[in-house]
């Protein structure tokens, strides 16, 4: 059977009544969130118009006395709660941060050899309304530290997390208007003899892709 909602009270109402039914008490410890990839890799498909989102799905994250919950808004759709409900104990979990790559705040880590990542708009930025219930629960647990999991220097170690996203979409953008031109251009055509700026121009793209490609895996980590 499907849940119909029409209002967030109505969102809050039936997510709240299915938790209970898990056996959880709920005081300011969950939030839903939208899975997504690592911040380097969303930012880039944000800009796409078929949002990440769209496949990887929205989550009720609920931070229990001892283990995560995740419970995957697709059960509204079915009813069947049980079904898409994952729960992963704390003492599984290593590598976990807060950061605030663009407007949204990103809560990832990792578990049994797989990572998570969500994105939250805590802040209303998205909103008309201000901040919903879900936002205000996600500053709570950011300022209780989720339960401990957050440690002080792994908040702070990406602050600066903006900063470097912005500078590494710049360089894509870049690098792929560069190389637009290049190639339109009829550089890559036949029989065309390269000049030494179109030669330095390549040369700089190719290196800038390649450069990009090691910034990613140098911090691939998170």
């Amino acid at each position: 059977m499907s849940r119909e909602i029409y209002t967030i009270e109505q969102e809050k109402e039936v997510l709240e009544e299915t938790m209970k039914s898990l056996g959880y008490n709920l005081n300011h410890n969950y939030f839903i969130a939208d899975r997504g990839l690592r911040p380097f890799l969303q930012a880039i498909f944000d800009h796409y118009p078929i949002s990440v989102s769209m496949f990887l799905g929205s989550y009720s994250v609920l931070f229990a006395e001892d283990h995560l919950v995740m419970l995957s808004m697709k059960y509204l759709e079915y009813d069947n709660p049980e079904k898409y409900v994952q729960k992963i104990k704390y003492e599984e979990i290593t590598d976990f941060f807060v950061s605030r790559p663009f407007v949204k705040y990103c809560l990832g880590f990792k578990a049994n050899g797989k990572r998570y990542y969500f994105y939250i708009d805590a802040n209303g930025s998205y909103s008309f309304t201000g901040l919903n219930y879900s936002d205000k629960n996600f500053q709570y647990l950011l300022e209780d530290h989720f339960k401990g999991l957050l440690e002080g220097e792994m908040l702070e170690a990406y602050s600066d997390n903006n900063k470097k996203t912005f500078f590494v979409l710049l360089t894509v953008m870049l690098l792929f208007i560069v190389i637009g031109a290049v190639f339109s251009s009829g550089v890559a055509s036949t029989g065309h003899n390269l000049s030494i700026p179109e030669k330095l121009i390549i040369l700089l793209s190719v290196g800038g892709f390649w450069g990009l490609l090691y910034w990613y895996f140098r911090n691939k980590k998170h």
